[in-house]
């Protein structure tokens, strides 16, 4: 239980010591009030906040709450506005409020409306610099009227350009309730969750009727936790009938039935094209990750064995998911990588909703761990590869709107390292502040680039971030002359 200090915004928390928050959404009936009441005033021995949104539907009775010994120490309804609409203010004032109640509390519960986009809401905690400090999304939980989801999922309705709610709902979750499951035929349940796997590979299902589920099962599962991003699920590319997606080494494959996604490092933060020294006059870089927010935690992907379905989202949904694995020893080129993923999240960043992966970057030993929601995006080096070089394969997943495969990954596929032009030993010409200057390779992927040079004049190691003419060239080139 997290000791809620008012003073706490002085200095930084460690991550397993923030106050967890759990968004709760879904679409208007699922049964997200039910859920509410049930963690409330079931006997769990925690303790929480709750932030509920009125807007478009009737919240839970406060006063019915506090007469039933309710676990929540203070109920704050905002029922003047739809939370997605931006990075609410009210919000950060409802959330800055329970936290100078300086009360001990397990977690911060926030039902959103049933049109609510979760992502804004998301954002709300890495944009404003105190929340960020001091709370850390939990988790997405989206609860799914498992009788009537489709209507809303195949709405054909929609104008064109807007944004189908209970698809974006399904694509932010990082765990689905299909509710009321007591409503539908069997075959039906198992339709359904193949369906919602199209759209969403990375969030698991827990079935229940009358939104009665374990409370620990929701909250404290820490999903947007980078550490918990290495458990993504080995099976997570397992086709919706039951065959593993390809390993696309030579082109895209024909599959009609599964998806392709993601990969990226931190967004656009390049070293443009000088070399960046090491040593006395060094401005280089080691690690290089960056947090801009952060993504998605743990996956769960479940295959569906060999029984067949008709592939429903395929055709019909404009949100689904994309999947993306490489083969052992396709390892990234960092900058590359970099450079990739920051135009891609700047220019796509709205229709990106979830993303996650583990890659094998070239010149480190550890698994580079990302994961983001829309434009906010987390990534870092996380856990030691085993020595064996078969088990370094870089996987990734997209979950969002009008998402190109065969655009994904030949951007992803781009960033794959390419054999170098030079070998250790050899002189080139190397690119430094105050022009080109010889010197002698003296390692390669070193810190994940692609060179490391010494000067030979000097003795000053830099560091060659791109094998290419603009940073490298070789030592007997000549520049073109203009007429």
């Amino acid at each position: 239980m997290a000791q809620v200090n008012p003073a706490a915004s002085m200095y930084e928390i460690p991550h397993d010591q923030k106050l967890p928050v759990t968004v709760i959404t879904g679409f208007l009936g699922a049964g997200k009030t039910t859920l509410l009441n049930h963690i409330l005033t079931t006997n769990h021995g925690m303790k929480f906040a709750v932030i509920e949104n009125e807007f478009g539907e009737i919240g839970i009775d406060t006063d019915l709450v506090q007469k039933k010994e309710s676990l929540a120490e203070e109920v704050i309804s905002m029922d003047n506005g739809c939370l997605c609409c931006t990075v609410r203010e009210d919000l950060v004032k409802g959330i800055r409020r329970i936290l100078s109640l300086g009360k001990e509390l397990d977690g911060i519960i926030i039902e959103t409306t049933g049109m609510a986009d979760p992502g804004p809401v998301v954002q709300t905690f890495y944009q404003n610099p105190d929340l960020a400090r001091r709370c850390k999304v939990d988790g997405i939980i989206t609860v799914v009227d498992s009788k009537h989801v489709k209507q809303h999922l195949f709405n054909t309705d929609i104008s064109e350009g807007a944004v189908n709610e209970a698809m974006q709902q399904v694509a932010f979750a990082d765990r689905i309730l299909l509710n009321k499951i007591d409503l539908v035929e069997k075959n039906e349940l198992t339709q359904l969750k193949h369906d919602l796997k199209t759209i969403n590979k990375l969030a698991d299902t827990i079935e229940c009727q009358n939104s009665k589920v374990d409370p620990k099962m929701l909250i404290g599962i820490d999903k947007f936790n980078l550490e918990k991003a290495l458990e993504f699920d080995p099976d997570f590319l397992k086709g919706a009938e039951g065959h593993e997606d390809c390993d696309h080494e030579n082109g895209v494959c024909d599959h009609e039935d599964h998806g392709h996604g993601h990969g990226g490092e931190s967004h656009g933060h390049g070293h443009g094209a000088e070399s960046h020294g090491h040593g006395h006059e060094s401005h280089g870089h080691g690690h290089e990750s960056s947090s801009h927010g952060h993504g998605h935690g743990e996956s769960h992907g479940h295959g569906h064995g060999e029984e067949k379905f008709k592939p429903t989202t395929r055709h019909d949904l404009a949100v689904s998911s994309v999947g993306i694995k490489l083969k052992p020893g396709e390892d990234m080129d960092l900058n590359k990588l970099r450079q990739w993923i920051g135009e891609l999240v700047q220019t796509k960043g709205e229709e990106l909703y979830r993303y996650k992966g583990i890659l094998s970057v070239k010149g480190f030993d550890q698994k580079f761990v990302f994961q983001g929601v829309h434009m906010l995006f987390d990534g870092d080096f996380q856990g030691e590869w085993a020595e064996d070089n078969e088990s370094r394969v870089s996987k990734f997943v997209f979950i969002g709107k009008n998402l190109k495969r065969e655009e994904l990954e030949a951007g992803f596929r781009k960033c794959v390292c390419a054999p170098l032009r030079f070998k250790v030993g050899q002189r080139v010409q190397a690119k430094v502040r105050d022009g080109w200057k010889e010197g002698e390779i003296i390692r390669t992927w070193d810190n994940g680039k692609p060179y490391r040079i010494r000067i030979v004049d000097s003795g000053v190691e830099v560091y060659g971030p791109l094998d290419d003419d603009r940073v490298v060239r070789p030592l007997d080139y000549v520049p073109p002359t203009t007429a």
